[in-house]
């Protein structure tokens, strides 16, 4: 992996007692993390993990796009994944090195709790500016 961009997409979820899962993650020790120093030498971007699989294609929502949120150390590597996503159509969010994976991987359960209460899961997150 010297060298490569991994994606990474996982989330720290316990489906042991049932839905929606319990989130298990703790600061400083995010997947995202776990996954980075398992790979040193590899350029590990948290990203894709706040949404579900026919959205991840297909991020249009009307005349609105949804947001794509991305971490990791290496910004060549961050600007590969935001080529890609921007050909998919997502709009870009860059949070930081992967110590923000954390924050995503927390996210991410907002988005799931969602879906598990409302049985509904094509729906995404927007990042507002002024």
């Amino acid at each position: 992996f010297k060298g490569k961009t991994v994606i990474d997409l996982t989330n720290p979820l316990d489906f042991s007692q049932g839905v929606p899962p319990k989130f298990t993650a703790t600061v400083g020790n995010s997947l995202g993390e776990q996954i980075q120093n398992a790979l040193p030498e590899a350029n590990v971007v948290k990203a894709f993990n706040t949404i579900g699989a026919p959205i991840m294609i297909d991020p249009q929502f009307g005349d609105d796009t949804a947001t794509l949120f991305i971490a990791g150390n290496n910004e060549k590597a961050k600007e590969e994944t935001t080529k890609l996503a921007e050909e998919f159509g997502w709009t870009i969010e860059d949070l930081g090195g992967i110590e923000q994976a954390f924050f995503l991987e927390a996210f991410a359960s907002l988005w799931i709790n969602y879906g598990f209460k409302n049985n509904h899961w094509t729906h995404a997150f927007k990042f507002l500016k002024r």
